[in-house]
């Protein structure tokens, strides 16, 4: 066969979408050596398209299509597009869904695209698993938070789960493992909110920035290699150096206007350059079709050039990572594959956990305010009982002051809507134990706790009060049990891994007769395990175990190696000894492709489309095969239907 080579931008303009209702066609270019001028890695990020807000300042459909067909015409050598979330309001119908995965994930086409889900995809767990939902949406393996590194720099997904301002202990667990792993790589952080003290607004700590930034700080204060926070949310463009790093807001795809001084009605993102020497971004308006530095000059701080020497590598062979923070024994995870070469090497790596209690913000020091009065108490609900639609509370730093009168309130971890949706897997067998720690004011307060069990479709499969106790004045500990049954005859992951329906555990502590006020002060689940570490940690796939002999400590990790998958989607189970908590992480590194809107299987150059995950309402999404950095494949296939595999050739064949 005769090989075809094309330019990236011969490869834009042809036909890169493979769709299993109409007619398409595979062309995949090989990518020369770089001269001199194309010595980096460059790429675009847009955020917050809004697609289905019902509002007249939302930009239409026909708009934000335009908007990014001049961005990737614009800027036709680009390496990659991240979104930075908000690809859909929270209140949008699933027919406008489909909306962003046409103008966005097929309106990038041949560019890699990667996504970070934002505060309307997945902090509304009420009806469905949205961080499911968004995962499927924007082809991501695993968890909502990942990893990826291209031409050797390294960027991490880290997104607001479990409420808008918060970053949850699950995924910054995970993150700290992966800032080891990848310590000598260039590191950006993609996210969807702010951090306090950074860009702007400063004063709305329950909606415009993350409650708990000190703790996200001081991570990024201990990783060195991470030079850029860079964010959405806000639609407002700014640059601010902080720390020693810097931080950025990426404008408005869609969504409502900032303030002039932010921006203003434009619509675009941030273009930025890397090289070996330094990074550059600007930022960008396709309004215009200018950088703001050239539209004004009160604009010439949106245009900033950080003279650094970076891990910028050409040769270095793009990877992927992904895997699950404070994984509980026996937890399933299931993992759908997007990214395929040919010649992936993959490694596990395991880190060791001394916090046994692994519910999210157990102690209630993550809290915000709106400028409005509004209180925001994140993976956190407080449920009113009887007659009262609301239960009368505040922050007491740390702490909630409950006052019920002769009421019933509850506090409940996770919120409902997660509770019956997303959190906490678990798997039959596995024992609990709960803490309630409350200070009461006077005497005659009761509480009992309630352990429920969900199938995380939102079926209540089990309800178990415990007994009432009375409260003493003054400091008191309660402490209950709780083993999983079997649930033998439920349709989960645990009896059948092609199922994604998980068990989900919650807790709660109801009280009645406050009389002057309790202030609960922790509400914490942990396994019922006596020891403190980590031991044995292990993950299983296909019947196969890939596990580390020993014991780890808190921010002690291993590596194992384990052969690549060729699944198109696969289950990881997880195994811990010791105190029954694991922090995993998979890397696959030598991915030549990414794989959107379908997963794939196969190996040794002959693929399988798999599953159409993002399906929306009846719309059935072509899938986008989008070269990586540093690949050789070349066309093979062109203009079939209802094609099921494919093969590529290299240079050597």
């Amino acid at each position: 066969m005769r090989k075809t080579y094309l330019s990236r931008r011969d490869f834009l303009s042809s036909s890169v979408i493979l769709s299993s209702i109409v007619p398409w066609a595979f062309l995949r270019p090989a990518y020369p050596e770089p001269g001199e001028d194309e010595q980096s890695l460059k790429g675009f990020i847009i955020s917050d398209a809004h697609f289905g807000w019902d509002n007249p300042r939302q930009p239409s459909v026909e708009v934000l299509r335009k908007n990014l067909k001049k961005i990737v015409t614009t800027f036709s050598d680009l390496d990659l597009i991240i979104d930075t979330g908000d690809a859909h309001h929270n209140t949008a119908k699933e027919e406008h869904l489909e909306e962003w995965i046409q103008v966005v994930s097929e309106g990038c086409g041949a560019i890699p695209l990667f996504y970070v889900p934002g505060n309307h995809e997945i902090s509304h767990n009420n009806r469905e698993n949205r961080e499911l939902r968004s995962a499927s949406m924007g082809s991501l393996p695993c968890r909502p938070y990942y990893s990826f590194t291209i031409k050797g720099i390294h960027f991490i997904s880290l997104p607001q789960m479990l409420g808008v301002n918060y970053i949850s202990h699950e995924a910054l667990e995970w993150v700290r493992l992966d800032l080891k792993v990848h310590k000598e790589e260039t590191t950006i952080v993609l996210s969807h909110n702010a951090l306090k003290g950074t860009t702007c607004p400063h004063d709305d700590t329950g909606y415009r920035m993350v409650a708990n930034s000190e703790e996200v700080l001081s991570l990024l204060r201990q990783s060195p290699q991470v030079l850029i926070w860079m964010h959405g949310h806000n639609h407002t463009w700014e640059i601010i150096p902080r720390w020693q790093k810097w931080f950025v807001s990426n404008g408005r795809f869609g969504g409502f206007p900032p303030r002039e001084s932010f921006g203003g009605e434009r619509l675009g993102g941030i273009y930025f350059k890397i090289d070996r020497e330094g990074i550059l971004i600007r930022a960008w308006s396709s309004s215009e079709g200018k950088f703001f530095d050239e539209i004004d000059t009160k604009y010439q701080h949106l245009k900033q050039h950080i003279s650094t020497s970076t891990s910028y590598d050409y040769d270095k062979p793009s990877s992927i990572a992904y895997g699950v923070g404070l994984s509980r024994n026996g937890q399933k995870t299931p993992v759908n594959r997007h990214y395929i070469g040919k010649n992936i090497q993959t490694k596990a790596y395991f880190m060791g956990v001394d916090d046994v209690w692994f519910n999210e913000n157990s102690d209630f020091t993550s809290y915000g305010e709106r400028p409005s009065g509004g209180k925001v108490l994140p993976a956190v609900d407080v449920i009113p009982y009887g007659k009262k639609k609301e239960i009368q509370w505040q922050w007491n730093n740390p702490g909630l002051l409950l006052s019920t009168g002769e009421d019933y309130a509850g506090v409940m971890t996770p919120r409902r809507g997660d509770a019956r949706f997303a959190y906490y897997p678990t798997a039959p067998g596995e024992k609990y134990i709960a803490h309630l720690r409350a200070y009461a004011y006077s005497t005659g307060t009761e509480v009992y706790i309630v352990w429920r069990i969900y199938q995380s479709n939102g079926v209540l499969l089990l309800e178990k009060k415990e007994d009432v106790s009375l409260l003493e004045h003054g400091y008191n500990d309660i402490f209950s049990k709780f083993v999983v049954p079997d649930f033998s005859d439920v349709e989960t992951i645990n009896i059948n891994e092609n199922s994604d329906l998980q068990l989900l555990i919650s807790v709660e502590s109801v009280f009645r007769n406050s009389g002057e006020g309790v202030r609960v002060e922790q509400l914490q689940m942990k396994p019922d395990k006596t020891e403190l570490f980590t031991k044995n940690p292990a993950i299983i796939v296909k019947g196969n175990t890939y596990a580390y002999k020993g014991i780890l400590k808190a921010g002690e990790y291993s590596e194992v190696p384990m052969p690549s998958a060729t699944d198109s989607r696969f289950v990881i189970t997880s195994i811990a000894d010791g105190n029954g908590l694991i922090t995993y992480l998979l890397k696959e590194t030598g991915i030549e492709c990414q794989v959107r809107n379908a997963t794939i299987s196969g190996k040794k150059g002959s693929y399988n489309i798999g599953v159409l995950r993002a399906q929306m309402a009846n719309y059935k999404p072509a899938v986008v095969i989008a070269p990586l950095a540093k690949a050789e494949i070349e066309p093979f296939v062109k203009q079939i239907e209802n094609i099921q595999e494919f093969r590529y050739l290299t240079n050597s064949q």
